[in-house]
């Protein structure tokens, strides 16, 4: 059972993914000490209502780095941050990665399957779903890994991938929270990494005709 007093906080930016992490974590109710949001755009009111009863603070920017963003992280009293970024960026600040441990889950197994939609070519190379949770670094998809979990092969998967692809995330990363932030050594450290980019339709029915198979 989850310890439901952690203190945890969460990086939010205005996306589905944000708004499908809050809905789990309200599901299994386990609560945030605090919410940082960081967004240009205006906030969906679908995401409003979830943040509503919580601590949060909204920042109008779509850049992780900026310093008021970054300052006011680094204030918060709370070390472990669930982070929910914009696709591709880069945290830069060195003080932020080492004063907090910012938890990021990734749907590929590292280091082999590192980069944007993973589980289409892990299906394809490997017919099989992982999903690996660990501490961000200054590089992507790498980090201290605390959890490394094999989902189940399914068709559901293709009904609506983007949720499934948060499902996995999130479910992950509350193991780690129900862990206590264990560390695990997972894997041995291989020099050997792949890098993958936005999976063509073309792979993506080739990987959902794989999993018909």
């Amino acid at each position: 059972m989850l310890n439901k007093t952690l203190n945890f906080g969460l990086i939010l930016s205005n996306t589905e993914r944000s708004i499908d992490y809050l809905i789990f974590l309200k599901k299994i109710k386990l609560k945030p000490s605090v919410i940082i949001v960081y967004s240009k755009e205006k906030i969906r009111s679908k995401f409003k209502k979830l943040l509503i009863g919580n601590n949060y603070l909204i920042f109008l920017t779509n850049d992780i780095n900026n310093k008021k963003v970054v300052d006011r992280i680094l204030k918060l009293s709370q070390r472990y941050l669930i982070y929910s970024g914009y696709p591709s960026q880069i945290i830069k600040n060195k003080a932020l990665l080492e004063k907090k441990i910012l938890l990021h889950s990734h749907p590929g197994k590292i280091p082999y399957f590192k980069g944007s939609t993973t589980i289409f070519y892990s299906i394809l190379k490997n017919k099989s779903i992982w999903c690996s949770t660990f501490r961000m670094s200054h590089k992507i998809d790498s980090g201290r890994l605390y959890y490394l979990k094999k989902y189940k092969l399914s068709k559901k998967i293709f009904i609506n991938y983007n949720k499934s692809d948060n499902l996995i995330r999130i479910k992950n990363l509350t193991k780690v929270l129900k862990d206590s932030f264990r560390k695990r050594k997972i894997i041995n450290k291989k020099k050997y990494e792949e890098y993958y980019y936005v999976a063509h339709p073309i792979i993506r029915c080739l990987a959902k005709l794989n999993v018909k198979k």
